[in-house]
């Protein structure tokens, strides 16, 4: 998220809240202390990917300390859109690409490999990068496994949406149509559970709008006007 954060420090001041932690509650935690010693609260809270499903939870939990909440390229809320993905993947991914994640499966507690791995998602995942936002990435394999296993577990269970019913912030909800995640996962669930929400879908657009050729100028338009109208 450094290229989301350097472009919104040009207009409010920002928090890159850096996950170190190894369970959901620890993260939670985290997050709290970071936003009570460095900002004048409320906040507005800006979630990506796996982090939306953390700033919901985050909210959930402490409501008082959050005046917005935007949820950038969420993952589905329901089990039931999983199905779907899977379909997507199946139907971008080469021959050579399936075989090839097959073998790196039995090794992705190695960080090349996981590296590797990453490499053909966020090929399938986006619609056309930007090549010069390449970022060299440290990746925790263990924090990835530990944290996804659980949070999978709370979409599964169906406390994801019971969260979600509980928001009583304003949300709004920026995803991209090319996203292999499919985002009538994110906007119905929405318009069901949380009254105050608004959906924007971006055309010609995957998982990480910010390196999108382009939508990544509509992207930081819409992401500025959400968190205020008045800068853009």
């Amino acid at each position: 998220m450094k290229p989301v954060a350097k472009q919104l420090s040009k207009y409010f001041g920002v928090i890159e809240s850096i996950q170190t932690k190894y369970s959901i509650d620890d993260l939670i935690q985290e997050l709290y202390l970071t936003i009570v010693k460095n900002s004048d609260k409320p906040v507005v809270l800006v979630g990506y990917s796996w982090g939306a499903w953390l700033a919901i939870i985050f909210t959930n939990k402490y409501p008082n300390l959050i005046s917005k909440l935007i949820l950038i390229s969420s993952g589905p809320f329901e089990e039931k859109y999983i199905a779907e993905m899977d379909r997507v993947m199946n139907e971008r991914l080469s021959k050579e690409e399936k075989t090839k994640l097959l073998e790196l499966e039995s090794t992705l507690n190695k960080e090349n490999s996981f590296k590797e791995f990453g490499k053909i998602f966020n090929r399938m995942d986006s619609y056309k990068l930007i090549d010069d936002l390449n970022q060299n990435i440290n990746l925790d394999v263990d924090m990835y496994t530990k944290i996804w296993n659980e949070a999978k577990k709370t979409r599964n269970d169906g406390k994801l949406t019971k969260i979600l019913e509980g928001i009583t912030v304003p949300i709004t909800a920026i995803h991209g149509k090319y996203d292999r995640h499919p985002y009538k996962g994110v906007q119905k669930p929405l318009k069901k559970y949380c009254k105050n929400s608004k959906f924007i879908l971006l055309n010609k657009c995957g998982h990480t709008p910010w390196k999108e050729k382009y939508a990544k100028d509509s992207f930081y338009k819409v992401l500025v006007e959400a968190i205020d109208k008045s800068k853009v």
